[in-house]
């Protein structure tokens, strides 16, 4: 009787084991396999000045990848005062989707603009995400310790100031979008819609 009852307390601890193996298998699984797709559509309309307009998606610990023009031809957009309105959108090149990964949870979205008239003018994004509950989405100037909240609807503004004796002056602004939880798969569908407007003389 007790030889049966060691056998049983034996068996009973070895199902014990395999049960909490196979809990943490899960567990990790779930970890491992949360990559992140993202759509990200960005659109530019200028208004009365001068200069370009150009943008990069780095994900956390990659490399630097250019925006294209929608017609995929160029990296830069050029705006000319003489033009009055323009309007024309950068994109995720075809073939390039950003995928995050537990490790490398973020994506980063650089912005440069430059200006080469003789007026200032603000470059003001609006921000629009039909899908990103599991996602933080972030903006700074300086792309390192000033990140604060990007805000649906609500715009925010760089100045990008006129160069003195006709030499270009360059402003630069960051979004970062970040993985909030793991373990949970995400698909982040945004829009960031930038307008840029002269200042007068």
């Amino acid at each position: 009787m007790t030889g049966n009852k060691k056998l049983m307390i034996a068996l009973f601890s070895i199902c014990l084991v395999v049960i909490a193996g196979l809990l943490t298998t899960v567990i990790v699984l779930a970890t491992q396999s949360g990559t992140i797709t993202s759509s990200i559509n960005i659109s530019y309309t200028a208004t009365d000045i001068q200069g370009t307009a150009s943008a990069t998606y780095t994900v956390k610990n990659g490399s630097p990848v250019n925006l294209v023009a929608s017609d995929g031809s160029a990296t830069t957009i050029t705006f000319n005062a003489a033009d009055e309105t323009i309007t024309n959108s950068l994109s995720i090149p075809s073939g390039s989707p950003v995928n995050l990964t537990s490790a490398n949870d973020s994506v980063t979205f650089t912005y440069t603009f430059t200006n080469t008239g003789a007026a200032a003018y603000n470059a003001t994004v609006n921000y629009t995400g039909t899908d990103a509950t599991n996602f933080n989405v972030e903006y700074s100037t300086t792309g390192s310790s000033d990140w604060q909240t990007l805000v649906q609807s609500e715009g925010e503004t760089v100045l990008v100031a006129a160069g003195s004796t006709g030499t270009p002056t360059t402003a630069t602004f960051y979004i970062r979008i970040t993985l909030k939880d793991v373990a949970q798969n995400a698909n982040f569908v945004g829009s960031f819609a930038w307008t840029l407007a002269g200042q007068a003389d």
